[in-house]
């Protein structure tokens, strides 16, 4: 039978519910981590941030040693003094543009740079045999250009992306590698209708040029041709610049 006492929650029952042990004693208070001195007061000097308040904020730790200062990419030698023979690109100033990677262990440079004229050109698509040039496709990233005739060889354009051409305006030109053919492809479309090819009047394009950057492990494994694109802009170099891409790559011209 249920006595009375043992109905320890007093509802009315005898169950497990009335099971309970006594209560444990109590525990001892623990201590603020910003409490170093453990005497359960705010002192002034635990105040780290000095903010007039005690919490977490202040529970830093010690600040570490500095590291050692490193070396800049351009600094071949490390004697943290801009040399002569490390302004690779010879435009007097020492940075990212002069950090050149050496040429590829069969003897070919990691980055070659291909010209293909296009007298008498007059057509929507351009067609490039790289078959005997930059192989396997799928081990390089290409970056293309082509040279307007109003720009005295300094006018180049990126592809793909518009062309402000004499004759017709705001071309917009489409490029791809066709892997399987080996094929560099350009197509030219209409900018306001842009599944609307347009044929470029002859003399309006004199050159096409092209960079085929050979892919390393590390920017294989970040996307192939957007690893070597993510490692320009790291190098501050505008890729729609054609410029800037030559100069960081060594050309002069």
């Amino acid at each position: 039978m249920g006595d009375e006492e043992e109905d320890l929650n007093q509802d009315g029952n005898f169950d497990a519910q009335d099971c309970q042990g006594q209560n444990g004693d109590n525990g001892a208070d623990g201590l603020n981590c910003w409490d170093t001195n453990g005497n359960g007061v705010a002192d002034a000097e635990e105040d780290v941030n000095e903010d007039g308040n005690f919490n977490a904020m202040d529970c830093q730790g010690a600040n570490g040693d500095d590291g050692e200062n490193g070396t800049s990419c351009w600094d071949i030698n490390g004697n943290g003094v801009g040399d002569a023979d490390e302004d690779l690109n010879e435009d007097g100033d020492f940075n990212a543009l002069d950090c050149q990677g050496e040429d590829g262990a069969d003897g070919n440079a990691n980055v070659q740079r291909f010209d293909i004229l296009l007298d008498g050109f007059n057509d929507d698509f351009i067609e490039i045999d790289i078959s005997e040039q930059a192989l396997p496709t799928t081990d390089y990233a290409y970056i293309v250009y082509l040279l307007d005739s109003s720009g005295q060889g300094n006018d180049w354009f990126s592809v793909p992306g518009f062309l402000s051409i004499t004759a017709i305006n705001n071309v917009y030109c489409q490029v791809k590698i066709e892997s399987g053919f080996n094929l560099l492809v350009l197509r030219f479309f209409d900018s306001s209708n842009l599944s609307m090819l347009v044929d470029v009047p002859e003399g309006e394009l004199l050159a096409l040029r092209y960079f085929a950057i050979r892919v390393n492990e590390d920017q294989a494994s970040r996307g192939g041709s957007k690893g070597v694109y993510d490692d320009l802009k790291a190098a501050g170099v505008d890729v729609s610049d054609y410029h800037q891409v030559a100069k960081y790559f060594g050309y002069t011209d």
